[in-house]
This record gives structure tokens, C-alpha cells and sequence, in this order.
């Protein structure tokens, strides 16, 4: 009768151990599925050319530099008395959609950190800060409703980097920013004075922002 009860027990053992790996490997196999869908763009939306730009204690000028054949700009601080940002005016989004912002930028000559911010009604936003030298993520701030945001580089070669911010957007209207800035500065600060008039090379072309799934 013992027998009987412990061959019962081990057979409900050996069971349960395998319906939990049945349960891990659906888990990794829709993590899998998951990444794969998060990468697809839903639509890539057409912002407004740099002559439509609207900048704030910043000189924009053409450069000798190109990428790919596009030619890139120096971004510059114009004083040190006031905050400084390059902004790409309102642009209508779907409410609750997450969003990719990029752009291709280098180092300057005295600058080599970059801004980025989506923004939408205060305080509903999201800032990251990129190294441009070391090709590092400085760090990255989500605020107000802005929720899921994250923030990467990626290098193109000859000292290019893709600079990009995801984040899932509760607005129906973004503004995109972006500007050298400096090491002292906090994230969700990046605009404010500086003590250089820092500058950074883009490609303005390369500015895109995509709806992409969840």
C-alpha cells in the first residue's frame, strides 16, 4: 500500500515539474515573438524641414563634414546667458502609441554631449543625454505621463552616432528638441546655460520619428 502511494506521488511530481516547463518555454517564446514585433514601424511620420525649425540661443550653419552624401550642419551655442535648443514644432501623433525619436549627430569641436527631448503638455516628457565621444548613453529622464522611455546609441563609423529615444506617448501633439549640452547638466535639464558655447555636427535628414508597436 505504500508503494502504491509514493509511485502516486512521484508520478503527480514528475507531472507538475513538467507542465512548468511547458509554461517557461510559452513565456520565452512570447518574450521572443514580443522583441521581434517592437521593432516594427507602424508609420514614419514627415516632420518639418530645418528651414521650418525654430532656434533658441543656437547658430545653425553648414559644415565641411557629409554623411552618406548628406551635409551636416554644426549645431552651436550662440551666448552662455540663456538656454539653448533646436525645436521641431508641433507634430500630431496618435494619443497612447509609442514612438521612436532619432538622430545622427557627431562631436563638435568643443562639444561632444547631445540632448534629446519628446515633449509634449508640461510636464509630460521624456530627455536623454548622449556622449558623443565615448558612444554612451549619459543618461535619460521620462516625466509627467510619459511612461515605458528608453534610450540608446548606436555607432555608424567616422565618429557618427545613431541617437534614439523611445517612449510610449500620451499626447496627440509632440515637439522634438535637441542641442549640445555639457556633463553638469542633469538629463531633463540638458537645455540650460552653459559656461562654453558648445556645438555638435547632425545630419538633418536623418531627423525621423516613428510610431512603432508595443
Amino acid at each position: 500500500m505504500k508503494q502504491i502511494i509514493l509511485l502516486i506521488a512521484v508520478t503527480m511530481v514528475f507531472s507538475c515539474k513538467s507542465e512548468k516547463k511547458k509554461e517557461q518555454g510559452s513565456v520565452i517564446d512570447d518574450k521572443a515573438q514580443n522583441s521581434a514585433v517592437a521593432s516594427e514601424v507602424i508609420e514614419s511620420l514627415v516632420l518639418p524641414g530645418k528651414n521650418l525649425w525654430l532656434f533658441n540661443g543656437i547658430t545653425f550653419n553648414k559644415s565641411e563634414l557629409t554623411k552618406d552624401a548628406y551635409q551636416s550642419y554644426n549645431v552651436a551655442r550662440a551666448n552662455t546667458d540663456q538656454s539653448a535648443y533646436t525645436m521641431v514644432t508641433d507634430t500630431p501623433i496618435n494619443y497612447g502609441s509609442k514612438y521612436r525619436f532619432s538622430l545622427t549627430a557627431k562631436k563638435g569641436v568643443k562639444g561632444s554631449l547631445i540632448g534629446l527631448r519628446a515633449v509634449g503638455q508640461y510636464p509630460n516628457r521624456i530627455d536623454a543625454v548622449f556622449d558623443l565621444s565615448n558612444g554612451l548613453v549619459k543618461g535619460s529622464r521620462n516625466s509627467g505621463d510619459f511612461i515605458q522611455g528608453k534610450a540608446s546609441i548606436t555607432p555608424l563609423g567616422d565618429g557618427w552616432y545613431k541617437c534614439t529615444i523611445i517612449s510610449e506617448l500620451d499626447t496627440d501633439v509632440i515637439k522634438l528638441l535637441f542641442g549640445p549640452t555639457n556633463e553638469s547638466i542633469r538629463a531633463e535639464a540638458w537645455e540650460s546655460k552653459t559656461a562654453e558655447l558648445l556645438d555638435i555636427e547632425i545630419i538633418p535628414e536623418s531627423l525621423t520619428l516613428e510610431e512603432i508597436s508595443n
